[in-house]
């Protein structure tokens, strides 16, 4: 997460990174109801009011963005300032927490509720693909049940995937983590279908389409429930 904010200017201490991603996730649950994963937490793109991403000061600002997949951005400043009239930054490695007096500006909890609730109607994904695809209403975790006819070919799907994911993890780290990474994965067997259960990261939708073209590819896909 660290690098991805150095890209635009701003630089964290391990502190100070812990205290915002912390501050961030309790306002959330507490003023909007929502909690932080895989698909709603805090955009890693620059937001687009033009202004600087950081300023410091008596009062100091963060300005960032929530980001609720697959599309929606909105954008939002972290406040915070001490007390005791001292100027913490984001690079401080020692300051007192109960010194900070810290806030959002900008949340809109019903506008985030109808992305949350909305089904995905128009999604982003192409529309030839050899198989069923069904997208699901959005949800807090993402798994896609993928229908395979032949049970023989089971493994085969999940080796392809697993090399897809370790591949594209792979790949992005060596530039800096570019694209995102993905954070975390597992499968699951039921008879003929495989469940893929995916933190996206910060890899988010764009890897998803790079899952449903591997599928394609593979041939022996029948179905595939997506639900984001």
């Amino acid at each position: 997460m660290r690098n991805v904010w150095n890209d635009y200017g701003v630089f964290f201490s391990e502190k100070f990174c812990t205290f915002f991603a912390d501050k961030v996730d309790e306002i959330m649950k507490r003023e909007t109801g929502l909690i932080a994963s895989t698909k709603i937490g805090l955009s890693m793109f620059k937001p687009t009011h033009g202004l600087p991403m950081y300023e410091k000061g008596e009062i100091s600002v963060i300005r960032t963005a929530i980001s609720i997949l697959p599309e929606f951005i909105d954008n939002i400043n972290f406040y915070w300032k001490a007390k005791s009239g001292k100027i913490i930054s984001t690079t401080d490695e020692t300051f007192d927490e109960d010194d900070l007096e810290y806030w959002i500006e900008g949340l809109k909890p019903a506008l985030y509720w109808e992305q949350v609730s909305s089904t995905v109607q128009n999604h982003p994904f192409q529309k030839d693909l050899p198989f069923r695809l069904i997208v699901q209403n959005f949800g807090v975790l993402m798994n896609l049940n993928i229908d395979i006819s032949d049970t023989n070919e089971v493994p085969l799907v999940k080796e392809r995937l697993q090399n897809l994911i370790e591949n594209f993890n792979r790949r992005s780290e060596e530039k800096n983590r570019k694209n995102g990474v993905v954070h975390n994965y597992s499968f699951q067997e039921c008879n003929h279908t495989v469940t893929l259960n995916i933190d996206l990261g910060s890899a988010g939708i764009p890897f998803v389409k790079k899952i449903l073209k591997n599928l394609a590819d593979n041939g022996k896909v029948d179905q595939v429930m997506l639900d984001l």
